[in-house]
């Protein structure tokens, strides 16, 4: 390994740790709320507020402000639930890239692991993939985020082997691997976007491949 590239490794492990140690000295291993399960009891107060005015008929300004004060309010619980939730997220990412594994015991790394094998995601994933095809082979308009079309073209028959891989639901995949197809498709430094060769496209396309494939069953030594 050339020397830069051992600097980048052992940057990305030091990355992982301060990560981790933040998480754990934050207690933030908890399942993540949803921004809406944030906001919604807020809301359901702001609403009550309101039915209650109107049912007193009590039209003052006060009922109403205060109901929208409250909705203001969970607005920014919403917000503030769905940043502590990237973060989470990107915690959990950080364990499950670098192999943790999701036991019952560690609800965040459960949660997200559940999130990245979801039949949803997988979905997601593959219709990304066919759009970027569409767009290289001009079968569509020009999307919003620019492509690295050279290398995309000449490793066309690696993005559709993992489009596919993504969209046989009779297959299980595994969590690291969908963690790699989802970074490739939602990084913005990723060899699907930045300006690299087709060679680093084509490792990227293989590992994200490779590691979606389950291992086969142990075999058993008594036999």
């Amino acid at each position: 390994m050339r020397h830069a590239d051992r600097g980048s490794y052992h940057g990305e492990v030091r990355r992982a740790a301060q990560l981790a140690a933040s998480a754990l000295g934050r207690g933030d291993v908890e399942h993540p709320l949803s921004p809406l399960a944030a906001a919604l009891p807020l809301l359901v107060v702001a609403f009550a507020v309101l039915a209650v005015g109107f049912a007193a008929e009590i039209r003052s300004l006060w009922v109403l402000s205060a109901a929208c004060l409250l909705g203001l309010v969970a607005l920014a619980q919403a917000a503030l639930a769905a940043v502590g939730r990237e973060e989470r997220r990107r915690v959990a990412d950080e364990w499950l890239l670098w192999g943790a594994a999701a036991r019952p015991a560690s609800a965040l790394l459960s949660w997200r692991a559940a999130e990245l094998a979801s039949a949803r995601l997988r979905g997601t994933l593959a219709h990304s993939l066919r759009r970027i095809e569409r767009e290289v082979r001009c079968e569509t308009r020009l999307g919003p985020v620019p492509l690295n079309k050279g290398a995309i073209r000449s490793q066309l028959g690696l993005l559709r082997a993992l489009r596919e891989r993504l969209a046989d639901r009779s297959s299980p995949v595994t969590v690291r691997g969908m963690l790699l197809a989802d970074r490739l498709l939602t990084e913005p430094a990723s060899p699907l976007y930045s300006s690299v060769s087709d060679a680093v496209l084509a490792k990227a396309l293989r590992e994200a491949l490779a590691e979606l494939q389950l291992p086969p069953p142990a075999l058993d030594a008594r036999r």
